[in-house]
């Protein structure tokens, strides 16, 4: 009843106004929550270089597996090799790698064993698992995208 007698003694100038005025009010309410959600996914990007919502197992815990179960994580810490399927780099002085011990780490939850190229042979990899590249050596992901720490 108070709107309806506040509302009856405004003119059309005043409705127009006052309508402007509240959508104003709702273009800066969903502008403040699009951009926190920005900011969230981009904080995320660039703390695991993942696109953010992504179904890949990244965590911001540097451990490998969690103590509680013992099922493997993969995270991505500074100077961790994110390879695509089908992308081959090889370790050398003015190459892609550099000569080394990495650890193969999957990207995809619940896949425990998958498949690696390591120079021009495949062979089953374990998450978790060694390897050693030396010069000249070629590393390859024929079934998953891996990590290399």
């Amino acid at each position: 009843m108070l709107f309806g007698l506040l509302f009856a003694s405004l003119g059309a100038g005043e409705y127009l106004l006052i309508a402007a005025a509240a959508l104003v009010v709702i273009v800066i309410i969903v502008y403040f929550f699009a951009e926190r959600r920005r900011i969230k996914a981009k904080k995320f990007e660039d703390k695991t270089g993942v696109e953010f919502g992504s179904k890949q197992r990244f965590s911001t815990s540097d451990e490998v597996t969690d103590k509680f179960d013992e099922t493997a994580n993969a995270t991505y810490t500074k100077g961790d090799i994110i390879i695509a399927v089908d992308e081959t780099l090889t370790a050398g002085k003015k190459q892609d790698l550099t000569p080394g011990k990495y650890t193969i780490l999957t990207s995809i939850e619940g896949v425990e064993n998958f498949n690696v190229r390591i120079n021009g042979l495949v062979r089953e990899v374990k998450h978790n698992s060694v390897v050693i590249l030396g010069e000249g050596d070629t590393i390859c992901p024929v079934s998953h995208a891996i990590v290399l720490r």
